[in-house]
């Protein structure tokens, strides 16, 4: 082989041989194009939102306070309140109650207080009935079923002869009475922690109030903060709301504090036993 042909088969070679380097080049180029097409682009921005408002959601559901079944006709403040309903419902539901009337089913309910269809809706199902009242008849016990009881003067031990009522319930009522500074109403027993329903219906047929409680009221437009937060029914919050609507009004009265918010009027009811 002359160097002539040996020069020719040597360029032959390396021209082929740039070639499938060529070739080479250009494949990975494609695989390279193709793995980074398939990786999906994530836009976190989105994905922080969604999770957060899944976050919220499940917080709020675990946060639901949760509904027990309940005798509408002892529908307390707060419980009033808890419930969404409206002052005027509450209002026509004591109203009734107060002439010694009782309510019956979730129809005459809605009749009395005149809420609305999604109202009854969603609270109608939680609302328990006693089934007559013969199931809530006194079995015999040491005082006679006659006999009753002055509210502001009945002993513990006088108490726990109701049936239904221990040794707790009966030291509950009584230092709740003199945290009112005495009962002023019989329904005020609604308010002590604990009395079931029926236990209330009992204790309420026993006792009565034949002496009222000499009550020292003092006047909304004149008490500082540490008088109100010394009356019942006031806590440091309700006083500082009082205080507020005071100065900013000049001179308030009954009618006025329904501006205060969460001061419904079985509140304004309670609180005008120790204030004018």
């Amino acid at each position: 082989m002359n160097a002539i042909t040996a020069f020719a088969f040597s360029r032959h070679r390396k021209a082929r041989a740039v070639f499938l380097l060529l070739v080479l080049m250009g494949g990975l180029q494609s695989v390279i194009y193709w793995l980074d097409r398939s990786t999906i682009p994530v836009d976190f921005v989105v994905f922080d939102t969604t999770l957060q408002a899944t976050i919220d959601s499940l917080k709020k559901e675990a946060t639901k306070p949760t509904i027990y079944p309940f005798n509408p006709n002892y529908l307390t403040d707060y419980r009033a309140y808890f419930l969404e309903l409206t002052p005027q419902a509450i209002d026509r539901l004591l109203a009734f109650r107060q002439n010694g009337n009782w309510i019956h089913s979730a129809l005459e309910f809605q009749h009395i207080t005149q809420v609305d269809a999604q109202w009854m809706e969603k609270y109608a199902p939680y609302f328990k009935f006693p089934k007559a009242k013969k199931n809530y008849v006194l079995p015999s016990t040491p005082t006679p079923k006659s006999a009753t009881l002055e509210l502001n003067k009945t002993t513990s031990l006088e108490l726990k002869n109701i049936y239904g009522i221990g040794a707790i319930l009966s030291q509950r009522i009584i230092k709740y009475r003199n945290y009112l500074g005495g009962f002023s109403t019989p329904d005020q027993l609604d308010e002590v922690y604990g009395l079931s329903d029926d236990v209330l219906i009992r204790l309420k047929e026993r006792v009565k109030i034949k002496t009222p409680p000499t009550i020292h009221k003092i006047d909304m437009n004149k008490a500082t903060l540490n008088e109100l937060i010394q009356l019942p029914y006031i806590n440091s919050e309700d006083g500082r709301k009082i205080i507020a609507l005071r100065s900013s009004l000049g001179k308030i009265d009954f009618a006025k504090l329904y501006q205060i918010k969460q001061f419904d009027s079985l509140k304004i009811k309670r609180l005008a036993l120790y204030l004018f």
